[in-house]
């Protein structure tokens, strides 16, 4: 059935020139070395979407390119205006935001881990002192934090 529709697409659209967005989107699938089909299956399109348009793409599919490719430029996309991809010092300073942050990410997940550690330890400690209570069967909050209160109060005297 999609080999008919496409066929007949073909047909339908044989003589017509493409459309200044069609040209594009041929342009850019070129450069991306992809296939049409490809393409228009990656922005969440069907297989025949970029032989099938007519003039102009909506809004939604501009999201999906942007999400997809974000290197496109999307004046070049939309206007035919400047170059088919963002200048490389953009993707240099997004790439050095990227990785500053992920370095800073790393440190706070380390501090995180050294902390779960601590608290680990200091539950094990409690468990030693007071024996383990299980609130699932016991269902007595108030007596399972009246214990610790007493502990960081036996803490505290020692």
């Amino acid at each position: 059935m999609i080999k008919i529709v496409a066929a007949l697409t073909i047909i339908m659209n044989k003589g017509k020139q493409p459309s200044e967005m069609q040209k594009r989107l041929f342009a850019l699938c070129d450069a991306l070395e992809m296939s049409r089909r490809q393409f228009s299956k990656s922005v969440g399109q069907s297989a025949a979407y970029l032989g099938n348009l007519k003039d102009d793409i909506t809004v939604g599919v501009l999201n999906n390119i942007l999400a997809t490719y974000p290197q496109v430029n999307m004046v070049w996309l939309v206007k035919g205006e400047g170059e088919m991809f963002i200048q490389e010092p953009l993707k240099e300073d997004l790439s050095s935001y990227i990785m500053q942050e992920n370095k800073e990410l790393k440190k706070e997940n380390k501090e995180l881990y050294a902390e779960v550690v601590l608290l680990r330890n200091q539950v094990k400690r409690m468990e030693d002192n007071y024996g383990r209570v299980d609130i699932a069967a016991d269902n007595d909050l108030p007596t399972y934090f009246r214990t610790f209160k007493n502990y960081d109060a036996d803490k505290k005297e020692e």
